[in-house]
C-alpha cells in the first residue's frame, strides 16, 4: 500500500511539475486591433492619454538580439481569417495587425511589448505571464477626433488564454483579438 502511495505521489509531482513548465517557451503572438462603428449608449468622458509605460518594455524589433521581441515572418497567420472577415465590414477598420515572437521563461518578470499604429492614433502595451497557467495583460488606447473634442478609449484588462485559442479583449469603441501559438 505504501509503494502504492508514494507511486502516485512521485507521478502528481512530475505531472505538477510538466504542467509548471509547459508555459516556458517561445511562443508567437499575433495581435489585430480594430474599431467598432456601432451605436451604442456609453459615455467616455476621457478626453486626455492615461496610459502607464510599464517598468520593462521591448519594442518588436527585426533582428534576434536577446531581450527583444522579433517580427514574425507570417503577421497573422492565425488571425487571417478574422482580419479578412473585418476588412471587409463597414462597421469595422482594422488599426493595427502584427505579430512576434517571444520567449516567455516560467516565473520570470516578461517585459510588455509596445504596441504601436503608422498615425499614433493607437498605443500600448501587451505582457505575456507565465508560472502554472499563461495570461496576458493588454493596455491599449485609441485616441480618436470626434469634432473638436479628442476622445481616448481605453482597454485594460488581465486574462487567461489558452494557447492555440483566440482571445477577445472587448470595449464599445474597439476590439483586441490576440492568439498565442507554443513554438
Amino acid at each position: 500500500m505504501r509503494k502504492k502511495l508514494a507511486s502516485c505521489l512521485v507521478l502528481g509531482w512530475v505531472a505538477l511539475g510538466l504542467s509548471q513548465e509547459v508555459f516556458a517557451g517561445s511562443y508567437k503572438v499575433e495581435v489585430l486591433v480594430f474599431t467598432q462603428k456601432m451605436p451604442n449608449t456609453e459615455v467616455f468622458e476621457q478626453t486626455t492619454n492615461t496610459l502607464k509605460t510599464p517598468q520593462q518594455v521591448i519594442e518588436i524589433a527585426t533582428s534576434n538580439d536577446p531581450g527583444q521581441a522579433t517580427v514574425a515572418a507570417e503577421p497573422l497567420s492565425g488571425l487571417s481569417s478574422a482580419y479578412e472577415q473585418l476588412s471587409h465590414q463597414e462597421n469595422y477598420a482594422v488599426l493595427i495587425k502584427t505579430a512576434w515572437v517571444q520567449v516567455v521563461p516560467d516565473n520570470q518578470a516578461i517585459p510588455a511589448v509596445h504596441i504601436q499604429n503608422a498615425d499614433n492614433t493607437l498605443n500600448g502595451y501587451i505582457a505575456l505571464k507565465a508560472g502554472g497557467s499563461l495570461a496576458m495583460q493588454v493596455d491599449v488606447e485609441y485616441s480618436q477626433a470626434v469634432g473638436e473634442n479628442p476622445k481616448v478609449y481605453h482597454v485594460t484588462e488581465k486574462q487567461a488564454v489558452k494557447p492555440n485559442e483566440p482571445h477577445y479583449f472587448d470595449h464599445p469603441a474597439m476590439g483586441i483579438i490576440t492568439l498565442v501559438t507554443p513554438l
